[in-house]
Parts: C-alpha cells; structure tokens; sequence
C-alpha cells in the first residue's frame, strides 16, 4: 500500500510539474519523439536497433529490446530509460546527454501512462527510413544495351534480357503463329481459340495483327 502511495506521489509530482508549463501532459510525436530523435535514434531507430531496442513508436518503445521493455506505463521508477538517461549512460561516449528538462519530460510522460498524438502507435517515416527504395521518388532507369536489339519489343523486354543473360540464359525461342494466337487467347479468355480464329491470325500479314 505503502508502495503504491509512493508511486502515485511521483507520478503526479511528474505530471503536475509539467503541467505548470502546458496544461495537457506530454505527447510522445510532439514532445517525446523529438527528444529521441535529438539524442537516440542513430542507434534505436528503425534501421539500426542497438540492443534491439527501438524507439521509433510507443509500440516498440513498450517491446523494448534485449533488456527488456524501454518504458513502463505510469512506472517511472520501473522504467530501463529512465535509468538509462539519468545515470548518464545513455546517450554513451561523448555524445550530448539530454538536459534536465528534457528528462523530465520523459518522466511525465511515462507518469501520465504514454499518451500518443493519435490512438495509432505505428512508426512514424524519419530520416533512417528515407534511404529504403518504397520511399524514394520514381526515377527513369537507364535502358541496358543489348546486342539483340531485333528480338525487343519494348524498354521491358530489355530489362528481362539483361537480368536474363546476367544468369546465362535467354528468351525461350519466339512461337510460331498458331501456337502464339492459342497463348494469347488463353491468358485473355481462359479459353482456347476457335479453328477460325487460328487461322485468321495465321493468314494475317497486318504489322499489328497481334494487337
């Protein structure tokens, strides 16, 4: 009993600490997160995960790493961050330690339960995740040069090609007319073609009879 009098003393020592500087208590995205990405996300962002801790989102924050969960909602005291920064230890090295403000923030928030911005707890795109392909602008690429040029058709089979031939193969041979109208006919109809349509293909010298 004792115990849970103490604790709920700190956690509204916390809380009502900052709340004589804003009324509601802190935000992770708005007042956490940039505290972490100031002093922590080169080693515990989404990338690169030191420990195997991240603290890209409330949700991993809460999975916490190889030492177990980074924070404890509305336990300071049991919170392995809190520790960490007080003591010093983190950030390590010479790296810049995070103030007394920004530690207490840190505190209030854990005290006030985690709240997020939003219910979401998904992690946000920051600056290690920019690097990942899904988040850059689409570029034109180069075309490979082929020495083939004969069997392309368009800028796609020249990628194939290059992939292929990089591989030591090739494009199988191209098919005869008959047996490309009954490909043709089945990827579109799941069908195979009539007598009539085979032979009108067959017999049709128009450049764009396949089209």
């Amino acid at each position: 009993m004792v115990r849970w009098i103490l604790g709920a003393m700190v956690a509204f020592h916390f809380v009502a600490g900052w709340a004589r500087a804003d009324d509601a208590p802190p935000r992770f995205e708005r007042d956490i997160l940039p505290i972490f990405k100031q002093h922590c996300l080169k080693c515990h962002g989404s990338t690169q995960r030191k420990g195997g801790l991240s603290l890209r989102s409330i949700a991993s924050l809460l999975e916490g790493g190889d030492s177990g969960p980074a924070v404890v909602k509305g336990k300071v005291d049991e919170s392995l961050i809190v520790e960490q920064v007080e003591s010093g230890a983190m950030p390590p090295g010479k790296a810049p330690k995070l103030s007394a403000v920004d530690v207490s923030t840190v505190k209030a928030w854990i005290a006030a339960g985690v709240p997020a911005d939003q219910e979401t707890t998904t992690e946000p795109v920051g600056e290690d995740e920019a690097i990942h392909w899904a988040f850059q602008p689409p570029k034109r690429p180069e075309i490979p040069r082929i020495d083939e040029p004969a069997r392309m058709r368009n800028a796609v089979d020249t990628f194939l090609l290059a992939r292929l031939k990089a591989a030591g193969l090739s494009f199988a041979p191209e098919a005869d007319r008959r047996t490309l109208i009954r490909r043709a006919t089945f990827d579109l109809w799941g069908l195979p073609p009539s007598w009539h349509e085979v032979e009108a293909f067959a017999n049709d010298n128009a450049p764009d009879a396949y089209e």
